[in-house]
């Protein structure tokens, strides 16, 4: 399957954010057919524990998502601290 294939929700938040990410993610299904992104703004210094948080707020589990790891539905996928997430297609030729 292509990155165009896929299903995807992106959410971003600031400081605050967790509960309502939590709140979010407590309702959602554990079919779920789509890959969510997360990225929340969170100083360098503090350990991630995000991930975790989230996977025990709701069905679905939750990572830290790594550079140029495949990409599942069902699953969500956690900007590590001070980090980005990018999502991008691999062209065979």
């Amino acid at each position: 399957m292509t990155l165009m294939q896929r299903d995807f929700v992106v959410i971003g938040a600031s400081r605050g954010g967790v509960a309502a990410l939590s709140l979010l993610v407590s309702d959602l299904p554990c079919d779920l057919a789509a890959s969510l992104f997360v990225v929340l703004h969170i100083r360098p210094d503090v350990p991630g524990c995000l991930a975790a948080i989230l996977s025990q707020a709701g069905r679905l589990p939750a990572m830290y998502a790594t550079n140029l790891q495949p990409i599942e539905r069902g699953w969500i996928f956690v900007a590590p601290p001070d980090r980005h997430l990018v999502l991008g297609t691999v062209h065979l030729v």
